[in-house]
């Protein structure tokens, strides 16, 4: 009986084990995303915002040159100005910005 009782517990445990483990990660994504989210108001132009938002739902140069009938080039220049706008209050949001959107 006490046996089976450790057993069950070393169980719940590695199930808590786990689920923190799953929760740092999507903690960590929420981060990245929520500094990505901040550089929106950074971002000028239809054309700079179309790309981006479509960036963020994960689409590739080329689909999003397909999708938006541009070639790829362009858009690479698109997101290449999105990332090197200067943003005089606050650098250190860019620099995360051009980590988490450097695709």
């Amino acid at each position: 009986m006490m046996e089976e009782a450790r057993q069950l517990v070393a169980k719940v445990e590695e199930i808590e084990r786990r689920v923190y483990s799953r929760n740092y990660r999507i903690k960590e994504y929420e981060h990245k995303i929520a500094e990505v989210q901040n550089c929106i108001p950074f971002v000028e132009g239809d054309r700079e915002v179309e790309v981006f938002h479509r960036l963020q739902d994960g689409n590739s140069m080329r689909a999003i040159g397909k999708q938006m009938r541009l070639s790829s080039t362009t858009i690479f220049r698109v997101r290449n100005n999105i990332l090197s706008q200067n943003v005089p209050q606050s650098g250190q949001i860019v620099e995360e910005c051009k980590t988490y959107i450097s695709i």
